[in-house]
């Protein structure tokens, strides 16, 4: 009974990656929420404010989620998921929007000595 069950699983999920599906998220848009091993609040309740989250329910990749969605708005704004997507606005959108550096510290006199970018959790 247990195999019946793991093949059906099997063949419905070739068919879905053979239909163009099967993303790490849950639905078919640009970005989705990675599914998480553990419970993961910031990820199941994206409108709940940070501060009405415990301790132990953060994530040092809670940020995956805002970003996430403004990159989803950027993409709707430009269409450059749709039929007709406007490069070019979008270039100038990108080109328009102030350079930043963020350290730690005060931004105005502070430098840092190297930047380094830490993929969290394969992000």
């Amino acid at each position: 009974e247990t195999t019946l069950a793991l093949r059906g699983e099997i063949t419905r999920l070739k068919r879905e990656v053979e239909n163009g599906g099967g993303g790490s998220g849950g639905g078919g848009g640009w970005f989705e929420p990675p599914r998480a091993r553990f419970p993961w609040r910031r990820a199941e309740e994206p409108a709940t404010p940070a501060s009405d989250f415990g301790a132990y329910d953060h994530r040092v990749d809670d940020a995956v989620i805002a970003e996430g969605d403004r990159g989803k708005v950027f993409l709707t704004r430009f269409d450059l998921d749709g039929d007709t997507p406007d490069f070019t606005a979008a270039v100038a959108a990108l080109n328009a929007m102030p350079r930043t550096l963020r350290v730690i510290g005060d931004a105005a006199t502070e430098t840092p000595d190297v930047s380094i970018i830490i993929p969290i959790y394969g992000q």
